[in-house]
């Protein structure tokens, strides 16, 4: 992702643009992305006391979202460090854009050098997707399952093989493409770590989030199906059967989990 980053003259902001923000921008009135911190625009998508996102409608079609974040709210969401939400997630979009893997398109993104301390914000394109568990309840099947195979099983440990991790991988971050071919795109970023090898336990984590949200809406013989190809392996072995023990134990706490915002 080509990408510029500056300091305002005035206030110790950070701003970082690609080419496709201009014309975004142009579209909803905004000359200096600073003008998007605290901004409400857009119709609300999700929102808490400290989070907001906003579907924006853009002139001419398309769409793009806006996600504002104020003071507080990564430490409030466990973002790695005390780097602002906006910057946390801007880097993460460039890194695994980098890796290979599909993110929305990040537009301009803007933070404090006071960290989590002071707002932030990102605009990202829309993406013509819709969420996974939402497309399995209403429009599985065979090709469904086939891609769920032969494409999500490898994405994902490929996605681990790189020392990445999501932290919160359900299958409402996971957005597919009408007709069950292109491979996944991987929202909801702020959170996601990169090291130079994914523990057992971080690995664990994200695949108690799969089975968590997946379980309702899959066979068990297919949910088992999907991790040997994680696995890569034809049969569970005692190594294979330990992993899965503690991925169902962790995916059991999780669903007793009651969510600070619902």
């Amino acid at each position: 992702m080509p990408t510029s980053t500056e300091t305002a003259s005035v206030t110790p902001i950070r701003v970082a643009r690609t080419a496709a923000a201009a014309p975004v921008l142009a579209s909803i009135g905004v000359t200096d992305p600073t003008e998007l911190l605290g901004s409400a625009l857009g119709d609300v998508v999700r929102e808490t006391p400290l989070r907001r996102t906003g579907r924006i409608q853009l002139t001419g079609g398309g769409q793009a979202y806006l996600k504002t974040y104020a003071p507080g709210a990564g430490r409030a969401g466990k973002v790695a460090g005390r780097r602002a939400p906006a910057e946390a997630e801007w880097r993460a979009l460039c890194r695994l854009q980098d890796a290979g893997f599909q993110v929305p398109g990040g537009l301009c993104a803007a933070w404090s050098d006071r960290g989590d301390r002071a707002p932030s914000f990102v605009l990202l394109a829309g993406v013509a997707a819709e969420r996974l568990d939402d497309e399995l309840g209403r429009a599985g099947g065979e090709a469904a399952e086939q891609w769920l195979v032969h494409v999500f099983a490898g994405w994902v440990r490929r996605f681990h093989d790189l020392a990445f991790q999501h932290r919160d991988l359900y299958a409402c971050h996971v957005l597919v493409e009408p007709g069950w071919t292109a491979p996944p795109t991987l929202i909801d970023l702020a959170r996601v770590r990169h090291g130079r090898r994914l523990s057992t336990r971080r690995r664990v984590k994200d695949l108690a989030a799969l089975c968590y949200s997946l379980r309702g809406l899959l066979r068990r013989s297919l949910l088992l199906r999907l991790y040997l190809v994680y696995l890569d392996r034809p049969g569970l072995d005692r190594a294979g059967r330990r992993l899965l023990g503690r991925v169902l134990r962790k995916a059991r706490r999780i669903a007793h989990h009651v969510p600070v915002y619902g």
